[in-house]
């Protein structure tokens, strides 16, 4: 099963066109235009500001796809957990599992990519100061990813389908740039998944402790622990509410979708 779930999402267009390729671009347009007068020093935080936004705009991207793939598949999930030994935990930890190795590979090319754009831009090695560390966030932040777009695919009818599909681009754009360009309290920032994520991934690539606002990013930090701890306690409140939204799971009219 893991590896015909693999299969099918990396073979997925909108994924590799607005998850991957868009990414891309953005990152070419980071290293050669937005990074015009950085003083030295601060290569490697502007690399980690650049990076761990762009994998985070992968994994909302993600989240969109699988959630649509998740109500078009409804209907055979409910019989496969009516006549097969097939559980909704059971199903759930394959799709983790599955997930961890798609976002592994496409968070590698994405790195790949970043660490030779960079290198070439700066004239010097920029790489990730805790690769070890860097993997493990994007495992972690896997898990949030699954279990958030079963969620969404969930509790949303699917008359509203293209409207699902544009929550985690509205979440992105309010909570992770406007943690880069604006700024949050202590509160959002903290409890917000989204940047829970992206700041961990800096603080891994880095080695520096996460800033409150990339603003203003010397004067007030984040305790990395408790984003870690946020991070995993959303991928447990969300995983027990799958479980069981799963388990009470129905085929649904895919007809409403063209309603919307």
């Amino acid at each position: 099963m893991i590896r015909k779930i693999v299969i099918s999402i990396l073979t997925s267009k909108p994924i590799w066109i607005w998850g991957v390729t868009f990414s891309i671009l953005w990152l070419i347009l980071g290293v050669f235009v937005f990074s015009q007068g950085i003083p030295k020093e601060f290569y490697l935080y502007y690399a980690g500001v650049i990076v761990s936004a762009l994998i985070v705009w992968v994994y909302t991207n993600l989240i969109s796809n699988l959630s649509n793939n998740f109500i078009l598949s409804s209907a055979s999930l409910y019989y496969a957990f009516k006549f097969t030994k097939l559980t909704p935990k059971k199903y759930l930890l394959y799709y983790v599992a599955s997930i961890s190795i798609i976002t592994l590979i496409i968070s590698g090319i994405m790195l790949v990519l970043a660490t030779l754009l960079f290198t070439m831009r700066f004239n010097t090695l920029i790489f990730p100061n805790n690769i070890l560390g860097f993997l493990g966030i994007i495992v972690l932040s896997s898990i949030f990813i699954i279990l958030f777009s079963v969620l969404l695919a969930l509790v949303i009818p699917p008359k509203y389908l293209q409207l699902s599909s544009l929550i985690p681009q509205l979440l992105y754009f309010a909570l992770v740039l406007g943690q880069i360009f604006v700024g949050y309290p202590y509160l959002i920032t903290y409890t917000s998944p989204f940047n829970d994520m992206q700041l961990l991934l800096f603080q891994e690539y880095t080695g520096y402790n996460p800033p409150l606002s990339f603003v203003n990013p010397f004067q007030q930090f984040l305790n990395p622990d408790y984003l870690l701890v946020s991070l995993f306690s959303w991928d447990s409140v969300l995983y027990f509410l799958d479980v069981i939204f799963l388990g009470k799971i129905k085929p649904r009219n895919i007809e409403e979708a063209r309603q919307f």
